[in-house]
């Protein structure tokens, strides 16, 4: 089930809820989730309109050092705990969350026109691939 509403500033709003029905269906391993979610910014040659999507929709900030004063940083640091650390595989965290495969490749991406703010696989937001360019949005 999925419902599409818009704000007073006509910004749209999509809530989606996923049911998961039996036991066989949870995410309970590593590969379990990296069949579904991806933590990376991938490569454009090779998926452009993914690629895209990621940049617009699912880079966390930036924060820290390069914006001190963003809305998720609290006593110098990024609330979300941004930017994370690298991953060379997804493994189950210390609570209920995962830790995303989120390799250090060495990329940098400039966000702005003077390359005054790059990012690296740390600044990227989880997310499914199918969703995302489905609905070309962020999910909350």
């Amino acid at each position: 089930m999925f419902m599409s509403l818009s704000s007073k500033n006509m910004v749209c709003h999509m809530y989606i809820c996923l049911v998961i029905f039996d036991e066989d269906d949870k995410l309970n391993t590593p590969d379990d989730y990296d069949c579904i979610v991806r933590a990376k910014i991938p490569k454009q040659d090779e998926e452009p309109e993914l690629y895209a999507a990621v940049i617009k929709h699912m880079i966390h900030g930036p924060c820290g050092h390069i914006k001190p004063n963003a809305p998720c940083m609290k006593n110098g640091k990024c609330k979300k705990g941004y930017p994370k650390q690298f991953a060379e595989c997804t493994m189950q965290g210390n609570d209920s969350y995962p830790i995303y495969q989120r390799r250090n490749d060495n990329r940098l991406i400039a966000l702005d026109n003077h390359g005054e703010v790059a990012i690296d696989n740390s600044w990227v937001v989880p997310y499914n691939p199918w969703l995302l360019l489905k609905y070309d949005c962020h999910k909350c």
